[in-house]
């Protein structure tokens, strides 16, 4: 099951009759199977930023996570056939959504409202301080330690230091209503403050940090004459070029890691120059369709922190993550 911070809606791959194949022997929502299923004789659909999208038959059901139940909440049915081939490769089951709507019909609202849970927030503890030792773990195809997500509120051995806490930012444009967006106080590329006064998506969806063309060419420029764009709408530099990269959230500095801020060497150009790739991108102009000055914040830069969505008070919490090692807690706490 992954995460979207764009959409409420929680929906599964499902098998609503026998034209749905079953793919890659994962598990299927069947509402037929179910005695608290309910059909709501509606279809909801949902888009994605990176053109995906989904269509899903809405159900009410009982769902259970570890403890938790939640009781007739909203489920979107999507039948196994209609989801694109990158979902099917991906092998999930589905997407909790954990955007917000004014009907809260959401997981964590619903948890809330039931009593099933104190507080309506959903915390990411990101799967790595370390990106070297997660390649390792992966080589392995070991899972574990590989983050957490807490329903309910966060006990404080996930995290260490004071929470910077955000507000979010409503409605700045109309491209982006209701979505986890706080005020991003700064970007400081190799010390030197290059933007201010700009704006963060913090999304689970995207893989790396998105912005719109202008800021892009002007991170680009900044970083020196040995950066250059690839077709591909993203740039290659100099090794030496950037040695940190600095986001400030709620008045607290949080760097890149090192090992994220390239995505791998490219091939040697013409002088035998060789490039590493900025794992900073932007997309088509007519794909982008958000304010230039919000930047997206993806995967890459959440996995090594702390993050705490906030649905009771609109904010997100952001800490650093503990160096305890907690792969034997087992925290079931709302």
């Amino acid at each position: 099951m992954d995460l979207d911070t764009g959409s409420s809606l929680l929906w599964v791959q499902a098998r609503l009759d026998d034209v749905d194949p079953k793919i890659f022997d994962q598990s299927q929502y069947n509402p037929k199977s179910s005695r608290t299923a309910k059909d709501a004789q509606k279809v909801q659909h949902v888009s994605y930023g990176d053109g995906d999208a989904v269509e899903a038959d809405l159900y009410s059901d009982n769902v259970s996570i570890e403890t938790l139940i939640a009781n007739d909440q909203q489920i979107g049915a999507v039948r196994s056939m209609k989801l694109s081939e990158t979902a099917k490769q991906g092998k999930s089951n589905g997407l909790i959504g954990l955007g917000f709507t004014s009907e809260d019909v959401g997981l964590v609202q619903t948890l809330q409202r039931q009593g099933a849970i104190r507080y309506a927030s959903i915390t990411l503890v990101g799967p790595r301080n370390n990106p070297e030792k997660a390649k390792e773990i992966d080589a392995k195809d070991i899972m574990e330690p590989r983050g957490y997500l807490i329903i309910g509120s966060v006990d404080q051995k996930y995290y260490t230091g004071e929470i910077a806490w955000c507000p979010l930012i409503s409605n700045i444009d109309s491209a982006v209503p209701n979505r986890w967006i706080i005020k991003l106080d700064a970007i400081i590329l190799n010390g030197i403050k290059i933007f201010e006064n700009q704006y963060a998506l913090i999304d689970t969806g995207t893989s790396y940090i998105l912005t719109s063309s202008v800021s892009f060419t002007k991170f680009r420029k900044a970083v020196g004459k040995g950066a250059r764009p690839t077709v591909d709408y993203m740039f290659g530099y100099l090794k030496d070029s950037i040695k940190t990269v600095t986001f400030v959230l709620g008045g607290r500095p949080i760097d890149l890691h090192p090992n994220d801020i390239s995505l791998g060497d490219l091939k040697p150009d013409r002088e035998g120059v060789v490039r590493t790739l900025s794992s900073i991108c932007t997309l088509p102009q007519d794909k982008w369709g958000f304010p230039n000055n919000l930047w997206i914040l993806g995967g890459i830069f959440i996995d090594n922190i702390v993050t705490i969505f906030d649905y009771a008070n609109k904010k997100i919490g952001i800490a650093d993550i503990s160096e305890r090692d907690l792969s034997q807690d087992v925290d079931k706490t709302g």
